[in-house]
């Protein structure tokens, strides 16, 4: 055995590597009537990813207690605990939002591709999450044959997301027009800064790429700051990304981005 490395089971494994690939539903049907605390770790995650923060407590119990990482879903669910006391009414207003059920999309008549940003690195190319981004929107042009916007200004360095990724989309064969938001430094932003493009070109309906643990804030936000608006969300599957650490500020960021939103956070 490699000093410092665990070995997992065989059917350990591939639980493990289903989750890697983002396959939640079928992965949450299998691990349902587990007794194993290391296959119920790995169901507490798939209740994460899927905003189902009730099982994950429920869980809790049957996890083993010296688990670092059952250590910090247990941090999780006291910080959600506390958030339900906060009393600041915008606040609560926006926590009660955040747990509401989303509405689902309506019939569309005029759809855009809407392709989230993430920083490239030094040289100006796209880091791996940005590069799998591209792909997926090119995928998606690929099916529906649509105007695409592309989002995100220099977040981490002097390279402006949207411009990099425009020039990615046409080197690799996108025709239709390509419109880039190159302001935005964060998700709502994002969001935020596309809403003239929206309403100028009258869409209704919003194709969403973006990485797939950031689906569920996405969504968060987009049906916030866009309520007329429909949405399809499409995840980017990155394994390098999918560590429990990922899931826990994602859950913090939501409830940031949501006060944020409201101007209680900034």
């Amino acid at each position: 055995m490699i000093p410092g490395v665990m070995l997992l089971a065989p059917r350990h494994m591939a639980y493990h590597n289903q989750y890697l690939s983002g396959n939640y539903t079928d992965l949450t049907a299998a691990l349902e009537s587990s007794h194993c605390p290391h296959e119920l770790l790995l169901l507490a995650k798939c209740y994460l990813y899927t905003d189902q923060l009730d099982k994950v407590r429920e869980l809790l119990p049957k996890i083993a207690k010296t688990s670092e990482e059952a250590h910090i879903l247990l941090q999780l669910i006291a910080f959600l605990d506390h958030a339900k006391e906060v009393t600041h009414p915008g606040l609560a207003k926006a926590i009660q939002w955040i747990n509401t059920p989303i509405p689902e999309s309506k019939a569309y008549t005029h759809p855009m591709i809407l392709a989230l940003g993430s920083p490239t690195d030094e040289q100006g190319r796209p880091r791996t999450r940005l590069q799998r981004t591209l792909v997926k929107t090119k995928a998606v042009w690929d099916t529906f044959q649509l105007p695409i916007m592309v989002t995100g200004g220099a977040v981490r360095n002097t390279f402006v997301e949207a411009q990099v990724m425009k020039n990615w989309l046409e080197d690799h064969g996108v025709t239709s027009p390509i419109i880039t938001e190159t302001e935005s430094m964060n998700t709502v932003q994002n969001f935020q800064k596309s809403v003239p493009f929206i309403k100028a070109l009258a869409v209704d309906h919003l194709h969403v790429i973006t990485a797939d643990f950031h689906v569920n804030r996405a969504k968060r936000i987009g049906h916030q700051i866009l309520p007329g608006i429909g949405f399809t969300f499409y995840g980017v599957n990155n394994p390098q990304e999918h560590t429990l650490h990922r899931v826990i500020i994602e859950r913090y960021a939501t409830y940031r981005d949501v006060t944020r939103i409201m101007g209680l956070w900034h």
